[in-house]
């Protein structure tokens, strides 16, 4: 048990870095001051990652899928995707009676993380023969 939360916790270090990375290195793209396109990124790679991954991680023996699970989907893709920060932008941009943007990025958000978990998960599933 020790080993899986230590996997977790080197998959979270390592997702929220990157997580930080992009929000930083996509910075000076964001369509708005309030519209993080980082944060928008790093939500849609995890939803395609973690569509992809729970097919591939379903068909490892228990051992390496506990131990997969812990350290990537909920480690890296847990610390990655970022709920909580997307609910402060949105909080942020409300303060701001910035309502145009709101349902922008809501959209943008629910729409593109169901698309893009379809598709890691389409993708994985033809690429395994399921």
């Amino acid at each position: 048990m020790t080993y899986k939360i230590l996997l977790v916790a080197l998959g979270g270090a390592l997702g929220a870095v990157c997580r930080y990375g992009l929000a930083r290195g996509l910075q000076h793209m964001n369509p708005h001051p309030w519209f993080s396109l980082g944060v928008l990124t790093a939500n849609l790679v995890g939803c395609i990652l973690m569509g992809a991954l729970v097919v591939w991680v379903g068909g490892l023996n228990e051992a390496y899928r506990e131990a997969i699970a812990a350290f990537v989907l909920i480690g890296f893709l847990g610390s990655l995707t970022t709920f909580s920060t997307f609910i402060l932008e949105i909080v942020k941009l409300a303060q701001n009676n910035a309502l145009r943007v709101i349902l922008t990025q809501v959209s943008a958000h629910l729409l593109l993380g169901i698309l893009g978990l379809w598709i890691g998960h389409s993708l994985a599933e033809r690429l395994s023969g399921r």
